[in-house]
């Protein structure tokens, strides 16, 4: 393998590390006033608004428990990512 291959593997590794760290440490503020980590934010579908857990669950108009008896194959996480 070429050193111009290696560095452009190199580069692109660094480029996708670097972009993990920044999901990780962006923060948001849920419309109640709580800022989160992006990872631990619900983003609803339709209207693209972030809430944080316990607006997630009034928003959503049920509880995460509630949910996942409904559905027990569907993950249900937190960063809507």
């Amino acid at each position: 393998m070429s050193n111009k291959s290696v560095d452009k593997q190199i580069q692109e590794t660094v480029k996708q590390e670097l972009e993990g760290v920044t999901v990780r440490l962006a923060t948001i503020t849920c419309s109640c006033g709580k800022s989160r980590a992006l990872l631990l934010m619900y983003k609803c579908l339709y209207c693209k608004e972030w809430f944080c857990h316990a607006c997630a669950e009034e928003h959503f108009g049920k509880t995460v428990e509630q949910y996942r008896k409904e559905n027990p194959s569907v993950s249900v996480e937190a960063g809507g990512l």
